[in-house]
């Protein structure tokens, strides 16, 4: 065989492997390269605020109407079922809603009129309609109006009335909804020595609220927010923090405040580090968050 035939040869052979995968290339890239599509299953568009519980999600349109999606046991996506939804699907019979808080089982919303109605999981009260049977559809708080905020915490409620006072309802065992016992209430009652509070938290085990003087007060287990409360009925300040001009969402056992001068300081478990101080160490009073710049909202759940 001459040396020009072999070379012909050869370069035959590297012609057919690039056709070859050429071939492959044409088969494979068609999916490969696909645009990701939008999902059919419509209404997730138009939403102003998201809150997410434990194992189910809720979120506020401007349409005033709220939908939820997660798990649904307990009927805390409010659709009238107990089916667990993948996609959003709209709680029933709910209009006029300006805002909405969940939790692990259970969801509120503070309606336009001042009013707050509520669905799930009510076995401590914290549907806050007199009974503690659960609700697949909302429910109206009895005996509230003019509220100006709410805030769900682990099975208790407790929201802002527009004269400064603050009522909470639900779970009380260690002194929660701040009224100086241990009994739960299963429908609101107002919370003594609190007449100037502008946001009110509510977390695991206890409650803060933010006065109109950028102070703090709560009130509940002393080992929920470490350093945060007094523990059993006594109320008290965090030291070591004023000048508060907004409180973080509470669900879990720490929290954090923006001060007026955009630093942040937060306090309470620490063991995974979310306290934001570079350390696992709990901390029971408020301590300097670095690093932090142009937030302008906070979140905090168990753990995280």
């Amino acid at each position: 065989m001459t040396t020009s035939v072999i070379r012909h040869l050869r370069s035959f052979a590297r012609c057919s492997l690039a056709v070859t995968l050429i071939g492959l290339m044409a088969l494979v890239l068609p999916i490969a390269t696909q645009t990701p599509q939008r999902a059919n299953a419509a209404p997730m568009t138009g939403f102003t605020k998201v809150t997410a519980g434990s194992d189910f999600t809720c979120a506020l349109k401007t349409d005033g109407t709220v939908w939820c999606w997660g798990l649904n046991s307990n009927g805390q996506l409010g659709d009238g079922t107990t089916t667990n939804r993948t996609r959003p699907v709209q709680v029933s019979g709910l209009t006029g809603v300006e805002d909405v808080d969940n939790q692990s089982t259970f969801a509120c919303a503070l309606k336009t009129n001042g009013t707050v109605w509520c669905w799930g999981y009510g076995g401590n009260g914290q549907l806050g309609n007199g009974g503690t049977a659960d609700s697949s559809t909302p429910v109206q708080v009895s005996g509230l109006s003019s509220v100006t905020q709410i805030a769900t915490g682990y099975q208790h409620v407790c929201a802002v009335i527009s004269n400064g006072t603050v009522s909470c309802w639900g779970w009380n065992i260690v002194h929660q909804l701040g009224d100086g016992t241990t009994t739960n209430r299963t429908t609101p009652i107002s919370v003594s020595g609190i007449t100037t509070a502008t946001e009110v938290r509510a977390g695991a085990w206890n409650s803060c609220v933010l006065l109109a003087n950028q102070t703090l007060t709560c009130w509940g287990d002393a080992n929920g927010f470490r350093g945060s409360a007094g523990g059993g009925s006594t109320k008290s300040s965090p030291t070591g923090i004023s000048g508060v001009t907004y409180l973080s969402k509470a669900h879990g056992q720490h929290i954090c405040a923006k001060l007026t001068d955009e630093s942040f300081k937060c306090w309470g478990y620490n063991d995974q580090g979310q306290v934001g101080d570079n350390t696992q160490i709990n901390r029971n009073s408020p301590v300097l968050i670095s690093s932090l710049a142009g937030v302008v909202g906070m979140s905090s759940a168990n753990n995280t």
